[in-house]
């Protein structure tokens, strides 16, 4: 299911065949919220199941550096270069970084802290590999999440739709209820664990 076929659904659902209540724009903000919200339940059953890297300076003496927006999570944060490759660091304390300890300080939800600070500059020297939250641009493109679970987005936006209106959204959530218990049997096969690699749209 495209966007464009996904916002559709949803304001054929919501008995809106023209904008009244939402704008197209409207509408595309919360199936952004419902797939976000529909990611963080495949997260809770395969957490390997969306990850984009992204790669920064790394600058001689700066030792306070962003983490990629839009990141849900972080796997891995490292320090190298793309010709030898990255080692991985540690989460070390604010206490152990003072005491000189290699490693990064999660400072908030903004920032991260290097220990020790770079001695030199490095080209894509800092390496991070998150949980890409997802989201779509453009009409055409499909929703990057497996097929089975497109008409849950559009269920999830739709609970989110009518608590603006401030009206029920039960038939909504009875419709969700089973699509989210489905999501286990999408993953944990006889033979272990399907992973899938949705298109997060990151360019990597």
């Amino acid at each position: 299911m495209t966007k464009g076929d996904a916002r559709y659904v949803l304001r054929r659902r919501l008995q809106e065949d023209t904008p009244n209540h939402f704008a197209n724009s409207d509408l595309d903000r919360l199936m952004v919220l419902g797939m976000q919200e529909i990611q963080k339940r495949v997260l809770i059953v395969q957490p390997e199941s969306f990850k984009a890297e992204d790669r920064a300076d790394l600058v001689a003496g700066q030792d306070f550096y962003e983490w990629p927006a839009g990141v849900f999570a972080v796997k891995k944060l490292a320090t190298g270069n793309p010709t030898d490759g990255y080692s991985r660091l540690s989460p070390i304390s604010l206490l152990e970084a003072e005491g000189g300890a290699p490693g990064f300080v999660p400072w908030d939800q903004k920032y991260f802290q290097l220990s020790p600070k770079p001695d030199a500059s490095v080209v894509n020297g800092l390496q991070c590999i998150g949980v890409p939250t997802l989201t779509v641009y453009d009409d055409s493109e499909v929703l990057p999440l497996p097929i089975s679970l497109h008409m849950a987005i559009v269920l999830a936006a739709e609970v989110f739709a009518l608590g603006d209106l401030g009206e029920a959204s039960t038939r909504a959530k009875e419709e969700l209820g089973p699509m989210i218990e489905s999501i286990p049997g999408f993953f944990l096969l006889s033979e272990g664990p399907k992973y899938f690699a949705p298109d997060t749209g990151r360019g990597y």
